[in-house]
């Protein structure tokens, strides 16, 4: 199944939250349980400096992880406001690929970010 192409807007200074759900050919959400997953946003394909970095094994109280919904199926990137207020990459690519616990590795969303610029400090 090719990844789902979505832009997103990354708003400066702001919370971030981009909430994706993985289902099957048939509809059903992809059980997701053991899986881990994760997500680079960069300049472009080819740079090797990241803008932003989000993980399913990073803790709940990091400022950029990947929360997965097991049985429902749900990946959602969060970034918290002091993480995107040092964004200041005007636009760029990203992607989220989930990895099975066999280790098979599927992206499942990819597309450009563009960054709001924030105006109150």
């Amino acid at each position: 199944m090719p990844a789902l192409r979505h832009d997103v807007i990354v708003e400066q200074g702001a919370d971030f939250r981009l909430a994706l759900r993985w289902l099957s050919a048939n509809g059903t959400p992809v059980d997701l349980t053991g899986y881990t997953a994760e997500s680079q946003m960069r300049a472009s394909h080819s740079s090797v400096s990241v803008v932003l970095s989000f993980s399913s094994t990073a803790g709940i109280s990091s400022p950029t992880r990947i929360l997965l919904g097991g049985a429902a199926g749900t990946v959602i990137l969060e970034a918290d406001a002091v993480a995107t207020r040092a964004v200041t990459l005007r636009q760029g690519v990203y992607d989220v690929e989930v990895t099975s616990p066999a280790g098979a590795v599927t992206r499942l969303a990819e597309g450009r970010f563009l960054l709001s610029r924030e105006v109150t400090l």
